[in-house]
């Protein structure tokens, strides 16, 4: 459990930081592993949904880079 609670502390800070360096792929693969996290380690479901949710809002903030066939995007889908 305490590992589960560091990738979570890990995962917020790492989208924390691209956020305030704008960089908008990096904060999206973060809240794609946030959302996978709180879905099949913690089985928050409602939080885990948000989570993924922002990732495929920060997905269509990068338009002219097509993502669809990054993993972490798949992963966000499946979970989604």
């Amino acid at each position: 459990m305490d590992l589960i609670c560091d990738a979570l502390d890990a995962f917020n800070r790492a989208g924390k930081l691209s956020q305030l360096a704008k960089d908008t792929e990096l904060e999206a693969i973060s809240e794609a592993w946030l959302g996978k996290i709180l879905y099949k380690g913690l089985k928050k479901n409602s939080k885990a949904r948000a989570h993924l949710y922002d990732c495929m809002l920060l997905c269509n903030t990068l338009y002219p880079k097509i993502v669809i066939e990054e993993a972490w995007y798949q992963l966000a889908a499946n979970y989604l």
